[in-house]
């Protein structure tokens, strides 16, 4: 090898892995504030990812596949990449941490990495039907860094070097306790970093969220999208919405039949944006009491009760969905909703029938009659009115949840400060900017 080759080469090796944490780090972020924005309810419109239905950002963030113990998938991404950019780097004085000691723990590092862009790129493609841009910038970010620790690494097998790496990693306390004395502070210093810096990231999104919200650019746009809701709105031609007031397939509703302002929504249990959207129509019911008539439908999407569906997205949905009419029928359908949207089963990675089984529990919550909920499971009424609902769902147009009508008009941009300055302008009988 020639010595401007084999300089090259020396300097891959020693700039390789941080320039791609960069980029790791780049694509995380972005991801992540995205997410942010959609889990929180701050999104002024779709994403710049959002170029289809098979290439889109949002489809994939809204998945439950997401967020595993309520924290962004993009979140523990960019604590990894800071973690080994900072590894990276203290690497190159050999001293702290030996420059083979780095290699082989990146290896195992970047191949659990890599083995999980692989699990996810099988979820996005079979199981959301749809791929995120950002996403596949990490995804070919941890290919990278595979490579590089397989070609700069130690010398020894895949599998002797993976040893290695995972008995650095199982002897972390040891390397950093009893260090020489020169060094121990210095490697304190270095797992103390780290260890907060991933804690303050995978804690971070609930106060990014505020400091969106909060800010002024973000306030400003947010006014242009609620005016140009309000205009969409208003240029529509109202709907009637069939109603059912009569028997056990009745629709559950709150507030004055004849009230004002007419919401109805079709909502689905395992849907983020749907639990986001209910909370905030509890804020409203309790701020405009009953000057508001509010309907809840059921429009899951899951293929065990949605024919529109090809492909699985939310498997508990419709189970979700049968168990909240069927506690209906023992006047306890909003306390079942309002249990079941905030139940951690359904979206966290468990099988069916272990979320089946914590749906039974609501059961006991809410001191229902167990034999009386079999019964009204087995016998596959409430499921054939929720097929209306979804019926009902497709007529009017509904092609993803939550969806929302006010007045008999559909409210495109379904969120709680939107429908606010809606309900206060109609309250208010103020003409509504049509422009």
């Amino acid at each position: 090898m020639s010595d401007e080759l084999s300089h090259k080469f020396s300097k891959l090796s020693r700039f390789g892995v941080p320039l791609v944490c960069l980029v790791g780090v780049g694509f995380a972020t972005a991801s992540l504030l995205n997410h942010i924005e959609l889990m929180y309810g701050l999104k002024s419109g779709p994403s710049f990812c959002n170029i289809s239905d098979r290439v889109n950002c949002d489809a994939v963030s809204a998945s439950k596949y997401s967020t595993p113990f309520g924290i962004p998938l993009d979140a523990f991404g960019l604590a990894f990449y800071v973690g080994v950019f900072i590894l990276a780097l203290v690497s190159l004085k050999d001293r702290l941490l030996p420059r083979r000691t780095f290699w082989d723990v990146l290896l195992v590092l970047s191949a659990l990495s890599s083995a999980l862009s692989v699990v996810l790129l099988y979820i996005s493609e079979f199981l959301v039907g749809a791929l995120c841009i950002l996403c596949l910038g990490m995804h070919i970010a941890n290919f990278s860094l595979l490579m590089l620790a397989l070609a700069f690494g130690p010398s020894g097998g895949f599998f002797t070097r993976i040893s290695r790496g995972v008995a650095t990693l199982a002897l972390t306390p040891k390397f950093v306790v009893f260090a020489p004395a020169g060094l121990r502070l210095k490697r304190w210093s270095l797992s103390f970093l780290i260890a907060v810096l991933s804690y303050v990231i995978l804690a971070s999104p609930p106060l990014v969220a505020m400091m969106i919200a909060n800010s002024g650019t973000n306030r400003a746009q947010f006014e242009e999208v609620v005016k140009a809701a309000i205009a969409d709105w208003s240029k529509q031609v109202p709907v009637d919405i069939t109603l059912n007031s009569e028997g056990v397939n009745r629709d559950y509703t709150r507030g004055p039949e004849f009230a004002p302002l007419q919401l109805v929504e079709f909502s689905d249990f395992e849907c983020p944006h749907c639990r986001h959207l209910y909370l905030a129509i509890e804020e409203l019911l309790k701020e405009y009491g009953d000057k508001v008539h509010f309907v809840f439908r059921n429009f899951p999407l899951d293929r065990a009760c949605n024919p529109a569906m090809d492909m699985e997205m939310h498997r508990n949905a419709c189970s979700a969905a049968v168990y909240a009419r069927c506690a209906g029928e023992q006047g306890k359908f909003w306390p079942a909703i309002d249990y079941l949207f905030q139940l951690p089963e359904i979206d966290e990675q468990k099988s069916k029938e272990e979320v089946d089984a914590a749906i039974l529990r609501t059961t006991q919550v809410l001191n229902l009659d167990e034999q009386a909920i079999q019964e009204c499971l087995q016998s596959g009424r409430q499921l054939t009115r929720i097929q209306q609902d979804i019926a009902e769902g497709e007529r009017l147009g509904v092609a993803g949840t939550p969806s929302v009508w006010l007045n008999g008009r559909k409210v495109k941009v379904a969120h709680g400060a939107i429908l606010k300055e809606m309900f206060d302008k109609i309250l208010a009988s103020a003409p509504i900017d049509k422009k």
